[in-house]
């Protein structure tokens, strides 16, 4: 394939809007909707997680992972003001791996990230794969709590996020 005209360097010749998004893994608490820098004053009246107000908390995004979240018992969710005072919130690196574990449940979408390359040996292999990994994101959602999605699900979404949030 070929262009039809001359481009010029720079010029942007492709748009495509994210499948997925989330916050990075080593992040301060931000709004799950819009990833703004949380003030520390609201959370989503249903899952208790970080938004900038109501329109966050009912935002399309966020509304992905949301009933999942919100069967979390209160005693064991992350205490996200704590969080704000350390400056790390290492509780949102399940975002990211959730959103897309639960997208791919959906027929719609399934096409598409059948195209999405995982490798999840390499990222249980890896020297930090149990802080980083494992105890935040997939005990969390596996074991703390049942949130309905697999391991291997989970390990898909934390592949692809961490190459997406890699560069």
């Amino acid at each position: 394939m070929g262009a039809v005209r001359d481009i010029t360097a720079g010029e942007v010749v492709l748009t495509e809007n994210a499948l997925v998004s989330g916050p990075g893994s080593k992040t301060p608490p931000v709004c799950v909707e819009c990833l703004a820098d949380w003030s520390g004053e609201n959370v989503c009246s249903k899952c208790g997680w970080p938004v900038c107000g109501a329109k966050c908390g009912f935002g399309e995004k966020h509304q992905v992972e949301c009933n999942v979240l919100a069967r979390c018992p209160l005693p064991e969710r992350p205490d996200f003001v704590r969080s704000k005072q350390l400056g790390n919130c290492p509780e949102f690196a399940l975002i990211f791996p959730l959103r897309l574990a639960l997208l791919a449940q959906n027929y719609e979408f399934e096409d598409r990230l059948s195209l999405l390359m995982d490798h999840k040996e390499d990222i249980e292999r890896h020297q930090n794969y149990e802080n980083k990994w494992n105890k935040p994101v997939i005990a969390y959602l596996t074991k703390t709590f049942n949130s309905g999605v697999s391991k291997d699900d989970l390990l898909r979404g934390i592949v692809v996020g961490d190459k997406a949030h890699r560069g």
